[in-house]
């Protein structure tokens, strides 16, 4: 993934640093009332996608399609072990003749949105590596499945050993150091010990603000670039601080505007790492995201909200794909 951009045919070289530490001290938090752990009216990340990419990407394309490296329809096992290849109808189909080349590891991230019924002991064996679970939102919401799935996907052993990772979503109406606090305090609830040696850091959402009961409002618009940026980066700082780990960013350029962030107010988040979200099928014929800066290479790309995990869910999930090796994934997230 040199030169600030990902791509199938090269090996993630990633030089971001992080400091390791062994576990995190005990919590001294108080248990998390009742009322704060309901579901809220907070939109999954596909129903926000849809809503502001894939809708406006078919409005500006209607006719354009194209062959996918990564698969439009990306089903675990065989699209994480194998590549495409086009056909007569100009489809990208999985040619289980052709591995995949170069390494990459394949993972997902999961919500209060996933069922309960979620088999964490089958993701190995679909070629899964790493989930990440979303932890909690602004300074009071608490992901009401995170405590579980957080603890189920941590007794996992042996071969059957993914690597997880909390993270949570940024929002309007608290500063960033009372939202990396409440996230703290969620993470500590659902396990004591905190994020332990294994743990991938955590990371941390920015993007569009909305929730059903306020339509289609994004609560960062017009709040100016001076507020978002000292809330984001105050939570950043802060859980690096308290966790001796640093977080990764997850972002996308098309979030970036004047009525939100500047693009070039990204520069300023160069000292974490990057999860960039892109959905569009463009941008999978040669695997090379929009990046909010051609010169940041993104640790993890999530490329879809859609991937299928036959076995453990029978609906669909979001997929990220880290291109390296597990050495260079472990270096990234500041696994021990």
């Amino acid at each position: 993934m040199g030169s600030a951009r990902l791509n199938r045919r090269t090996v993630l070289a990633s030089t971001l640093a992080t400091i390791f530490c062994s576990s995190i001290r005990p919590s001294l938090a108080k248990k998390i009332p009742k009322k704060e752990q309901l579901p809220t009216d907070d939109l999954s990340r596909g129903e926000i996608f849809n809503e502001y990419l894939v809708k406006p990407w078919k409005a500006e394309n209607p006719t354009d399609s194209g062959t996918l490296a990564i698969p439009q329809k990306f089903s675990f096992p065989d699209d994480v072990l194998y590549d495409c290849k086009v056909n007569a109808q100009k489809q990208c189909v999985t040619d289980p003749k052709t591995p995949r080349p170069g390494s990459t590891m394949f993972g997902i991230d999961i919500s209060h949105y996933t069922d309960t019924s979620f088999s964490f002991n089958e993701l190995r064996g679909q070629q899964v590596s790493f989930v990440q679970i979303k932890t909690s939102q602004r300074h009071n919401i608490k992901d009401s499945k995170f405590a579980d799935f957080w603890k189920r996907c941590g007794r996992l052993t042996g071969d059957n050993k993914v690597y997880r990772g909390p993270y949570h979503f940024l929002a309007y109406g608290a500063t960033g150091k009372q939202q990396a606090d409440w996230f703290m305090k969620c993470l500590e609830e659902a396990d004591p010990n905190g994020l332990g040696p294994e743990d991938m850091a955590p990371g941390v959402d920015l993007e569009w603000d909305v929730y059903k009961s306020t339509g289609k409002l994004d609560h960062w618009a017009g709040k100016g670039a001076d507020h978002i940026q000292e809330v984001a980066l105050e939570c950043l700082q802060t859980l690096k601080t308290r966790l001796g780990r640093t977080p990764v960013l997850y972002t996308g350029k098309s979030w970036f505007s004047d009525q939100t962030l500047p693009l070039d107010r990204f520069k300023n988040f160069a000292d974490y790492p990057l999860w960039v979200f892109d959905y569009n099928p463009r941008r999978k014929i040669e695997e090379r995201p929009l990046l909010p800066d051609a010169t940041k290479p993104a640790a993890l790309w999530q490329y879809t909200d859609s991937a299928k995990v036959p076995r453990v869910y029978n609906k669909t999930v979001d997929a990220s794909v880290f291109y390296g090796t597990e050495a260079d994934f472990r270096k990234t997230f500041g696994i021990a």
